[in-house]
């Protein structure tokens, strides 16, 4: 009865390796439940066939000479989830703190080109309780940086009379404020028109 047990874990554990890391061969995919140490362990299996021109790795459970279930992937595959594992590591580094959470971000500037992730974005916004002026922002999150873009593009609402509740961390180049890395957006509230209370 325990070898029925261990081959129905296998099983399991393929099932849900497969499941997980087949979601980065495709640009941007990620497994949303990943810690740092799943990410780990997603690199060391894709790094090797990554670097291999021809390379391609399967990973199967058979039982009684009958395959269960399996995954395999390929060198261009490999290679993709590598950028995208690499990415993701350093989204939930950069993502695990923020300076400030919890306070209110008003957009004086939008854009609608896509900034890549840690980079600066054309988008300037004002955070009355850091800083009196208005900063760039930089997306550190992907997940940040869709809720904002849904907002800009697809929102019913002018996005100028939004809030966004948000986390971020403040850049500074000698000791004062030069833009804002947006971590986390938890709401967006509708601002009052000009005269409502």
């Amino acid at each position: 009865m325990a070898g029925v047990k261990h081959a129905n874990d296998l099983k399991k554990f393929v099932e849900n390796y497969g499941a997980s890391i087949t979601k980065y061969f495709k640009r941007g995919g990620r497994e949303p439940a990943a810690s740092k140490s799943d990410l780990a362990d997603y690199y060391k299996t894709v790094k090797a066939v990554a670097h291999d021109r021809s390379a391609n790795l399967s990973l199967a459970v058979y039982e009684d000479g009958e395959q269960r279930v399996a995954f395999s992937f390929s060198t261009a595959q490999a290679r993709e989830a590598e950028h995208n594992i690499l990415e993701h590591r350093q989204e939930l580094e950069r993502t695990t703190a923020a300076d400030h959470e919890r306070v209110l971000m008003v957009f004086t500037k939008t854009s609608v080109a896509h900034a890549k992730t840690g980079k600066r974005s054309g988008e300037a916004v004002q955070i009355e309780a850091i800083h009196p002026r208005p900063l760039p922002i930089v997306y550190a999150s992907t997940l940040a940086e869709e809720r904002i873009r849904h907002e800009i593009a697809d929102g019913d609402d002018n996005v100028y009379k939004k809030a966004f509740d948000v986390d971020v961390n403040v850049e500074m180049r000698a000791d004062k404020p030069i833009a804002y890395r947006l971590v986390a957006v938890h709401d967006v509230i509708d601002l009052p028109d000009d005269g409502e209370q």
